[in-house]
């Protein structure tokens, strides 16, 4: 793990009795809120208070902190980000009833059309991820799930890359297997409906995930979640055959072969529980993809034995 990634402390972890995948449900009661206004009485809650001027300093008390990035104001948001940022950069930690409001903004910030909010969004989930990361067990689905719908989108690059860096936190800081089971969750979710791009980055990051940092012993299905696994693999191979997306179909295809190397037995035996046709489609790619690592071992072989003969 790299030296940036070097600040994750152990915490304790944070009761939701909500579901996951629902979004009407709030984890910060009104009672919660409440607290935060009559801790400042002055604050207007309608964003009415103007924006925090660039050369005041940061703000050190969370509740005021945390009210900014509740505001309805853009501006008041973006400098409760950029306080909340400081705030867990600096080490400091958030209370159970802090983190649950945090996370109950957060869902709606996630949707957030101001561009500069967002950024500042990302940057905050960083180093919540970096401070709180064994505390967000249960908020890892919904996470995930809006960055992919995110890279759904029309991006810059340079958003784009924001994204995939968070993406890349949560490769180093959350157990790979619960990142597994969350990918297979939302691969199935019939309550979403996700575009070409979304599928396509959820597949990419499932294959990187498989690839780099899930060991065989972690791709290890238990009867709790053998449905869950098969039905996801199950979607993975008819999203091979979709013909709709050349890149779409790549992705698809490349994940069959990484899940399969990262646990080959466990693999073959949540094959043989789906119908033959699909049966047949992932053995086909899986031979491929084994035909093709095998060639690009002996063409290297081949080229090693021809620099060690040119130079005789």
């Amino acid at each position: 793990m790299s030296a940036e990634f070097g600040r994750l402390g152990i915490h304790r972890k944070v009761s939701r009795d909500e579901s996951d995948e629902s979004e009407a449900s709030s984890v910060c009661s009104e009672r919660s809120f409440d607290s935060y206004r009559r801790g400042n009485d002055s604050y207007s809650w309608n964003g009415s208070r103007t924006r925090l001027d660039s050369s005041r300093p940061m703000i050190e008390d969370i509740d005021t902190i945390i009210q900014f990035c509740a505001s309805t104001h853009w501006s008041e948001r973006k400098d409760g980000l950029i306080n909340l940022t400081q705030y867990l950069s600096d080490g400091k930690m958030l209370t159970s009833q802090q983190l649950q409001c945090v996370l109950d903004l957060f869902r709606k910030m996630f949707m957030d059309p101001h561009i500069k909010v967002y950024a500042l969004f990302l940057d905050t989930v960083n180093e919540l991820i970096l401070s709180h990361a064994n505390d967000l067990h249960d908020w890892l689905f919904i996470l995930l799930t809006r960055l992919f719908q995110k890279l759904g989108g029309d991006l810059l690059g340079s958003m784009h890359g924001k994204i995939w860096k968070t993406l890349q936190l949560i490769y180093e800081y959350f157990p790979a297997d619960l990142q597994m089971q969350c990918v297979f969750r939302i691969l199935i979710d019939a309550a979403q409906t996700p575009n070409t791009k979304t599928r396509q980055a959820t597949l990419k990051f499932l294959t990187t995930l498989a690839t780099t940092y899930c060991t065989a012993a972690q791709f290890v299905i238990h009867s709790q979640t053998q449905q869950l696994v098969d039905r996801a693999i199950l979607k993975i191979i008819q999203t091979a055959l979709d013909q709709k997306s050349a890149d779409l179909k790549s992705q698809a295809r490349f994940c069959i072969a990484a899940l399969y190397n990262c646990n080959p037995s466990q693999m073959t035996m949540t094959l043989a529980n789906l119908p033959k046709q699909y049966q047949d489609t992932a053995k086909a790619i899986i031979q491929q993809n084994i035909r093709r690592s095998t060639s690009g071992m002996l063409n290297t072989h081949f080229r090693k034995i021809t620099r060690i003969m040119s130079t005789l």
